[in-house]
């Protein structure tokens, strides 16, 4: 099984099946779920090293998925992909990080390749112990931290 394992959740199936094929250009074997049901079953099969996270779904939203993820002691990154203002993008990655949950950042939407291929290959190379920024994608498609850090709290 490879190292480097993205389970994306996100209702939009056509979203979600652009970041895996975007995490399969940058080496990662990865796989897409549109609902919570199927989220769940395939992290416990699939045992992801990132997640790519959706906050907003029909059945279930993401921060319920966040808590699911801290009952199960994830340790993956995860990662939180939404339409919501930072402002929300941001304050559900503190919740994770307050749940304990090892968040490396925000991508709002609509998500770029450009952003998504850069962002896989940092994280592919960062120090699994490390924090990653938060990102948010700018006009071009690039990567900039946004105001907030998202640093692990001891």
């Amino acid at each position: 099984m490879s190292p480097n394992r993205v389970l994306v959740v996100d209702d939009e199936v056509a979203l979600g099946n652009f970041i895996v094929e975007v995490a399969i250009r940058a080496d990662y074997d990865a796989r897409a779920t549109a609902d919570a049901r199927s989220f769940k079953q395939q992290y416990a099969e699939f045992s992801p090293t990132l997640i790519v996270l959706d906050l907003s779904m029909p059945d279930v939203d993401g921060i319920e998925l966040l808590r699911f993820l801290e009952a199960e002691q994830c340790e993956a990154g995860i990662l939180i992909v939404s339409g919501f203002d930072q402002r929300v993008l941001d304050s559900a990655a503190h919740l994770g990080i307050a749940r304990g949950l090892r968040m490396l950042g925000t991508i709002p939407k609509p998500v770029r390749m450009a952003t998504l291929l850069e962002l896989f290959g940092k994280l592919r190379h960062a120090d699994p112990e490390g924090a990653v920024e938060s990102v948010a994608a700018e006009e071009r498609g690039a990567l900039r931290p946004t105001p907030v850090s998202l640093q692990r709290r001891a």
